[in-house]
């Protein structure tokens, strides 16, 4: 006699047990996209411009994670926004200083565009930082996005070989 266990959530944590339609939709529906160079610790304190896709911050400083300055062009995941339909792949489009208020843009490979899609299990792998480094982080909406409107979530995983702009093997 065989047992099952029915009706489990999408996992949060590394050691969570798997529902079917988890399993199926991420190894059918996810794809490894380019590497970003850092990733959100907690929530930026900005402001989300649906009109541009941009987050902007509040105050005039200049933008770093875990001690690491950014640079103009930088991919960089967003995932820790209270609000979570900011969270997403950005690119540095101003690093702020004291003066100016850095800008983070959506990237044109993840703005939902028809170039840009966001699918559940979109895998994105981390190349730098203390925390983040050699992480990738798995999309976990699996509804229909709509950009500015749609939580997008992200659950850590870890990965071997990610640096220096890809992967070389993803481990679960």
């Amino acid at each position: 006699k065989y047992f099952k266990i029915t009706n489990l959530d999408n996992p949060i944590d590394n050691y969570d047990a798997c529902n079917k339609k988890y399993v199926d939709q991420f190894v059918t529906g996810g794809h490894i996209l380019e590497p970003v160079r850092l990733a959100t610790t907690e929530k930026l304190e900005s402001v989300f411009m649906a009109s541009s896709y941009q987050l902007i911050s509040k105050k005039m400083e200049s933008l770093s994670f875990e001690g690491i300055e950014t640079r103009i062009g930088d991919r960089v995941l967003v995932k820790n926004q209270i609000n979570t339909f900011e969270n997403g792949i950005c690119v540095v489009s101003n690093i702020g200083s004291a003066s100016t208020n850095w800008v983070l843009t959506r990237t044109t490979d993840y703005d939902g565009s028809s170039t840009g899609t966001i699918s559940y299990g979109d895998i994105v792998p981390i190349i730098a930082g203390t925390a983040n480094a050699g992480i990738i982080f798995i999309q976990l909406t699996s509804t229909a996005i709509t950009l500015g409107s749609t939580n997008i979530t992200f659950l850590a995983n870890q990965a071997s070989g990610v640096s220096g702009g890809f992967v070389s093997s993803v481990a679960n």
